[in-house]
């Protein structure tokens, strides 16, 4: 009888929170997301997807530094004569603020939709399954840097080395059709978002709605189209800023 209990409370053992598993929650969701959200869905955190998105720019960053401040020189752009480290410090620290930022932005919009929809849903949980279910898009950004470590790409114009600071390496349309989609135009923002890894966070958060919210496959649906919908607005917004940008350096 005894052995039975123990058995029953080592089984339903909530998982671990701490050490390793801080950090180790948010890239075992990517390998397997069943079983993740579920755990998620008893305990989590959402420093622990923060900080992952962090590191996983961060070292995309740093391989990308040289490259990138080359490319920006190279058409007259300005860069920081700092010190090394100072400079570096700095490029962290407001990536750092961009990401914790944007996380809490877009969770908020996600908030704002749904309640006007008539779905309730704690903010707390709407930022963890979010900041858990955009990690592919940080990892697909790292992946996008490395290549680029090593071959700097010849960009014959200010929008097209921009657009390499934007998104290097994008595994999808617009880095298989470059005729099609016109470095910083509409459609490129759109295929760029919407790449195999973009695809693959979609896929996931779709995911998580049934496993870490528990909800039915029609509440599923609206969430996911709720989701597709954001994407296009985030990548149609970031189109308009750097428009915008484009024009006022002429």
């Amino acid at each position: 009888m005894q052995g039975r209990v123990f058995s029953q409370v080592t089984n339903h053992r909530k998982p671990p929170n701490g050490g390793f598993w801080f950090l180790a929650n948010p890239f075992r969701l990517i390998v397997s997301p069943t079983k993740t959200w579920g755990e998620l869905a008893q305990t989590a955190n959402p420093a622990q997807a923060i900080l992952a998105q962090f590191l996983l720019l961060a070292i995309g960053r740093l391989f990308a530094w040289q490259p990138m401040r080359d490319m920006i020189q190279s058409f007259g752009g300005v860069t920081q004569n700092s010190p090394l480290l100072l400079a570096l410090f700095t490029e962290l620290l407001l990536l750092a603020f961009f990401v914790v930022a944007a996380n809490f932005a877009l969770a908020g919009i996600l908030f704002g939709c749904f309640s006007l929809l008539g779905m309730k849903l704690e903010f707390k949980r709407l930022l963890i399954w979010l900041s858990f279910g955009l990690i592919p898009i940080c990892l697909g950004y790292l992946a996008g840097t490395i290549p680029l470590w090593f071959i700097q790409p010849l960009s014959a114009d200010f929008a097209a080395a921009l657009s390499w600071q934007i998104k290097p390496f994008s595994l999808g349309l617009a880095s298989f059709f470059p005729g099609y989609f016109t470095p910083l135009s509409a459609q490129w923002f759109i295929a760029s978002t919407f790449d195999f890894f973009g695809c693959w966070a979609l896929w996931l958060l779709a995911s998580g709605t049934n496993r870490y919210f528990q909800h039915d496959l029609r509440r599923s649906a609206w969430i996911t189209c709720g989701l597709v919908l954001l994407f296009f607005v985030a990548a149609s917004g970031m189109w308009q800023v750097f428009q915008a940008f484009l024009v006022y350096r002429g």
